[in-house]
């Protein structure tokens, strides 16, 4: 029984997972022919696993799906590679996905590299100089109308009470 599953079970993972593979660009197809129909046609293809199973849909109160809940674990495990299964395929990292459609732009001379936390603190550096300026400066605004009021109200003083 072990020669067996060990000589059957290798072939028959790489036949599915080729197949598997191969089906979402005929789901996208699929999914754009639906998306082109003419209004009032309601009549719509169904994907390849849909079809090949004779059902209308999968989810958490019905059957599970081959291409999201099926795992297929390596027979063997093979050297340096530490990913443990056959299906389904590793994915990249969110921020690699983000990075790789274009929709993370890293800005020039931003604070991403090897030395990010000197760039942070020279960045936060920055900031606090301008915000001490800031407040020097407005500080010193309020006091400069506070001595011209100070004036104004010794002047009228004076002017209505003589000295």
């Amino acid at each position: 029984m072990a020669s067996e599953l060990a000589e059957t079970y290798p072939e028959c993972v790489r036949r599915l997972v080729g197949i598997l593979t191969r089906i979402p660009a005929l789901d996208a197809q699929v999914a754009h022919v639906n998306g082109h129909a003419p209004p009032g046609v309601r009549a719509r293809l169904q994907k390849v696993e849909q079809t090949a199973r004779g059902v209308d849909g999968f989810g958490p109160n019905g059957l599970l799906s081959l291409m999201s809940d099926m795992m297929l674990p390596k027979f063997r495990f093979e050297g340096g590679d530490r990913y443990q299964f056959f299906w389904p395929p590793p994915q990249p990292s969110l921020i690699a996905q983000m990075v790789q459609a274009g929709g993370l732009a890293v800005p020039q001379g931003g604070v991403f590299g090897p030395d990010w936390h000197d760039a942070l603190d020279e960045r936060d550096r920055r900031r606090r100089e301008e915000s001490e300026r800031l407040s020097e400066f407005y500080e010193k605004r309020e006091r400069e109308a506070e001595e011209r009021r100070e004036a104004e109200l010794r002047e009228a003083h004076r002017r209505e009470y003589g000295y």
